[in-house]
């Protein structure tokens, strides 16, 4: 499932989007303008042709498996699996996120440990 919330997280985090090496298969979204928040006309799986094809504003969204990957390629305090998700669920208890869906939660702890970055509801900022 991909949340409008979701959707304002990837499109604003810069890091996620240059760590990007566009695939097939990959869901991204694009949109008529570059204006952020603009309405994604579609948020499917696309080729690597279609990518290329697509010359409007684009941005990838990123799968679980995708943000699995680049936790534990950083290595990420030596997690595994289980130890990210207890990490996650920890870090949703901590900061009140309950009620947030679990890609959601997985990109703001990421960035969070990752590029020292917090999600305000609107934007990344830097944590201080």
């Amino acid at each position: 499932m991909i949340t409008v919330n979701f959707i304002k997280q990837c499109e604003q985090a810069e890091e996620l989007q240059r760590a990007w090496r566009p695939k097939d298969f990959d869901t991204f979204c694009y949109t008529k303008s570059r204006e952020i928040g603009s309405a994604c006309i579609d948020n499917r799986e696309h080729t690597q042709k279609e990518y290329d094809e697509n010359l409007k504003h684009q941005f990838w969204l990123p799968t679980l498996e995708q943000l699995f990957e680049m936790v534990t390629n950083y290595g990420h305090h030596g997690y595994n699996n289980g130890g990210i998700f207890f990490g996650i669920m920890k870090f949703a208890d901590d900061n009140n996120l309950g009620k947030s869906h679990i890609k959601e939660l997985f990109i703001q702890w990421m960035m969070f440990h990752k590029y020292n970055k917090a999600w305000t509801g609107e934007k990344w900022g830097a944590i201080k």
